[in-house]
């Protein structure tokens, strides 16, 4: 499992999410957006390559979802694979992010 975070440009940010996203990944998680000060733009999380999620996971969007809504950031998760978009669904996630499959 890792997170790793990449500049796409000057207003575009990629998480990507390899293997599990549960609480063992918070720390690092929590790094690689906690340092984005810049306002505006855009944060994209890629699960293409996720193959689990739990609900601390979920927990970790949300404070994902606080710290980005104060720096006016538009949040979008990509590449879900079935079973992790249909969680983030039940959860309700798709009403706090753009979810694209």
């Amino acid at each position: 499992m890792s997170i790793v975070r990449e500049t796409l440009s000057t207003n575009e940010t990629l998480i990507r999410i390899i293997g599990r996203f549960d609480f063992n990944t918070r720390a690092d998680f929590q790094s690689c957006y906690s340092s984005l000060t810049k306002a505006g733009g855009l944060l994209a999380i890629d699960f293409g390559e996720t193959d689990y999620i739990d609900s601390s996971a979920l927990g970790m969007l949300l404070l994902l979802k606080e710290h980005t809504d104060s720096l006016k950031k538009h949040v979008v998760i990509r590449n879900c694979n079935p079973e992790v978009e249909q969680i983030l669904t039940v959860s309700k996630f798709d009403t706090l992010f753009t979810i694209e499959s």
